[in-house]
């Protein structure tokens, strides 16, 4: 057995199965409780009308900088190759559950 496998396995079930009971829990075990998602899928970006989502990157990184600088909060930021509002609202629907 490889150490990471000892290491990894064992030590990552517990939260696991205690997340699987009370999902609130999840705030205490991972870093879901300090993260939180930037999204844009680059229609407004800086008052440049619409950029596209490659273009919405360096606005979402600057705000992720100012997040940790000012608020120790970890900011992710997405970019979304989509402008349908329902496709949009999905998926931020379905990345929810790992942050804030």
């Amino acid at each position: 057995m490889s150490v990471l496998s000892r290491i990894y396995t064992p030590g990552v079930g517990a939260p696991c199965r205690t997340i699987h009971k009370n999902p609130l829990l999840s705030f205490d075990y991972t870093c879901r409780g300090n993260s939180i998602a930037l999204i844009s899928d680059g229609s407004q970006v800086y008052g440049l009308c619409n950029t596209g989502a490659l273009a919405a990157l360096p606005k979402l990184e600057a705000k992720s900088v100012l997040y940790k600088t000012f608020a120790n909060i970890d900011a992710v930021p997405i970019a979304l190759n989509a402008q349908d509002a329902d496709v949009i609202v999905e998926i931020v629907r379905t990345v929810a559950h790992s942050f804030s």
